[in-house]
C-alpha cells in the first residue's frame, strides 16, 4: 500500500485507478450509510477521490491509505448532513443535552456527530413514520395518543416505531463500525 502512495504521489494514473477501483465502491457503502442517500453518496466519494487525487503530493507515507480514505469519507458525510440539516429551524448548537462535565471534547463531538446522523436518518424517513417516532420520542407521546391523534391503530404506531429504530441503529452500528476499524 506504501507504495501506492507512493506511486500516485508521483501523478502515476494508472495506480489511482487501481485505488479508485479497489475502493469506491466501499466508500459509496460507508457513506450510505451514514446519509442513507445512495446518489448523494456516489457524488460524495467522487469528491474524496478527487480530493486525495489534488492533494496527492502531499500524502503522507506512513498513514494507512483506507483509513485516509474511510477518514476523508466520513468528514464528507458529516459535512453534508450538516448542511442538510443547516435548514432544520433549531440549530444543533441549541439542541438540548445532557452532555456531563467530564466528557471529554472528543465524547462530545461524538455524540454530537450520533445526533446529527440520527437526525438526518429520521428526516429521510416517510412522513408518517417521521411524524410518529417525533411525536414518541421527542415529545413523549405514548403510543395510544399518538394512535388516537392520527386515527391509526396502535399497532401501526407500534410497527412505525419498531421501522424507525431499526433505520436508526443501522446508521449508527455502520458509523460504530467505521470509527472501530479507523482505530484499529
Amino acid at each position: 500500500m506504501d507504495n501506492l502512495i507512493f506511486q500516485i504521489q508521483q501523478d502515476n494514473e494508472y495506480a489511482f485507478k487501481q485505488l479508485y477501483q479497489n475502493y469506491y465502491s466501499r466508500v459509496v457503502t460507508f457513506i450510505t450509510g451514514i446519509i442513507k442517500k445512495r446518489e448523494t453518496a456516489q457524488d460524495l466519494a467522487q469528491d474524496v477521490f478527487a480530493n486525495l487525487w489534488l492533494n496527492r503530493k502531499t500524502l503522507d507515507v506512513s498513514r494507512n491509505l483506507q483509513n485516509y480514505l474511510f477518514v476523508a469519507s466520513r468528514h464528507a458525510a458529516i459535512n453534508y448532513l450538516k448542511k442538510e440539516l443547516s435548514v432544520i429551524s433549531e440549530p444543533i448548537e441549541d439542541m438540548h443535552t445532557d452532555i456531563g462535565s467530564d466528557m471529554t471534547v472528543e465524547d462530545t463531538l461524538f455524540a454530537k456527530e450520533i445526533r446529527l446522523l440520527i437526525e438526518m436518518v429520521v428526516s429521510e424517513m416517510p412522513a408518517q413514520r417521521q411524524r410518529i417516532y417525533r411525536m414518541s420520542r421527542e415529545q413523549g407521546v405514548s403510543n395510544e395518543e399518538i394512535a388516537g391523534t392520527l386515527g391509526i391503530s396502535k399497532r401501526s404506531v407500534e410497527n412505525q416505531i419498531s421501522l424507525a429504530l431499526k433505520e436508526i441503529r443501522q446508521a449508527v452500528t455502520a458509523y460504530v463500525i467505521f470509527l472501530f476499524c479507523m482505530l484499529s
